[in-house]
């Protein structure tokens, strides 16, 4: 499911028609592509949650890097006991009209914070390889970023094997599965 920046009406029927197919298939995990820099969540989840009854811990708000700072706006999204999905870790891209993707570390401070607020069971990480360009073969971080680099900047913050063990398997494990 995709929300734009502007947040059409035609996205608001898209997000109930994506709401009705996860409630008879409950099972079923439902990610938003979000307009990272902005604050759409509250807008998203009226609509999934409050108007369309979807359980919120069968659904993921991807692009959660660029709000990472915004440690308010992402604990009120946690707090409706939805996922936050940081998934452009390692990305080294701008997003014309929108911004640049935060930096590694940047996203490690904020993941590594929500952690010690209590979120590790609500976080998924992930890349967002989407080019040949980002491949290691063609010189990108490629698949293996997340859990050869990312990782250990998590460790260095501080966050337990148990805890990071939790991020890529756990975690993924329980929000893709009934």
């Amino acid at each position: 499911m995709g929300v734009s920046p502007t947040f059409t009406e035609a996205e608001h029927n898209s997000l109930r028609a994506a709401s009705l197919a996860q409630i008879n298939n409950p099972h079923v995990a439902m990610n938003i592509h979000m307009p990272g820099w902005l604050r759409r969540g509250d807008e998203v989840l009226d609509i999934v949650l409050g108007e369309m009854g979807v359980s919120p811990n069968k659904v993921s708000l991807a692009h959660s890097d660029p709000s990472g700072k915004d440690v308010a706006y992402q604990r009120k999204m946690l707090d409706k006991g939805v996922w936050l999905e940081f998934d452009m870790i390692g990305l080294d891209i701008t997003f014309p009209k929108e911004g640049i993707a935060p930096g590694v570390q940047e996203t490690a401070d904020a993941v590594a914070h929500l952690i010690e607020l209590g979120y590790a069971d609500q976080l998924v990480l992930s890349h967002d390889v989407f080019l040949k360009q980002m491949w290691a073969k063609n010189g990108g971080n490629g698949w293996g970023f997340v859990p050869d680099v990312f990782l250990a900047y998590l460790a260095e913050r501080g966050v337990d094997k148990t805890i990071l063990k939790k991020l890529c398997i756990d975690n993924p494990g329980r929000l893709l599965t009934a």
